[in-house]
């Protein structure tokens, strides 16, 4: 049987790495070692607002390709670079830690602080998932909003130094959900590719429904959207394909060979 070339990508955190200790406990550790004052809930509800404000979370994917049909320059503001990363990252922690006269020792150590690999940890679904596509000739790779710092991570935890592709905002140029974030995606592979003239599936999976599910449809790819709150055991990815959701990657992996026959 003749079967897709096919690429799967993943988001990296959220989807398949997360830091370990979590965001608002190594803010509020490093906030009080710089004098900050405020409490684990206020610092954790202050970074939620922030992230809304500077990293447009849960924005409408639907309306950034509605407006790169009109106008380019509208897309200007996902725009991303190392120092455009950088300063949003900057930019958060400032708010977080308004109070604070000269928060820049406390960003330093932030940005340090989660560029160590030490401080990732792997979801425990990850390693079953990769090894079962890869031994499937599937290949795997990474497509996430993030900064040059992704690739010493990536390199550091297996499996994810097993990847064929680490895609990051940061090198691309634009962030999810623009949609010339997929566009530049598809030609490095087209760049790469054995058969340029042979267009791969592309599908992506991760947890942001916006960025990691409508914007890739929206750019013709298939896409999942993984769904870790949901209750254990739910059928909804399977009763209801089109919504195109899974609890977990164990899901996404015997969905994903099944749809492409390679499940005997």
């Amino acid at each position: 049987m003749n079967r897709p070339h096919t690429i799967v990508l993943f988001d990296a955190v959220g989807t398949v790495i997360k830091p370990n200790p979590g965001v608002a406990d190594v803010y509020y550790r490093l906030g009080q070692k710089h004098g900050s004052r405020l409490s684990h809930r206020q610092i954790k509800q202050r970074i939620s607002e922030s992230r809304r404000k500077y990293f447009n979370v849960g924005e409408s994917a639907q309306s950034r390709f509605n407006d790169s049909s009109l106008s380019f320059p509208a897309l200007d503001e996902l725009s991303s670079d190392d120092s455009i990363e950088r300063e949003m990252w900057q930019q958060l922690v400032y708010d977080v830690f308004l109070e604070l006269d000269s928060p820049a020792d406390l960003f330093d150590d932030l940005w340090g602080h989660f560029e160590e690999p030490g401080h990732w940890e792997v979801y425990s679904d990850v390693e079953a998932c990769w090894w079962a596509l890869q031994q499937h000739g599937i290949e795997i790779g990474l497509a996430s909003n993030f900064d040059s710092r992704l690739a010493s991570i990536v390199q550091s935890l297996h499996p994810l130094s097993s990847a064929d592709y680490v895609f990051c905002s940061s090198q691309i140029g634009f962030r999810k959900p623009s949609p010339l974030f997929f566009q530049q995606i598809e030609e490095a592979i087209k760049c790469v590719s054995d058969e340029p003239s042979q267009q791969p599936v592309i599908l992506m999976v991760g947890d942001d429904f916006e960025n990691d599910c409508v914007a890739p449809r929206l750019a013709g790819w298939n896409a999942v959207w993984l769904n870790r709150a949901m209750p254990a055991g739910s059928e909804q990815y399977f009763g209801a394909i089109q919504k195109r959701e899974v609890t977990s990657l164990y899901e996404f992996t015997h969905w994903v060979l099944k749809m492409q026959g390679r499940l005997d």
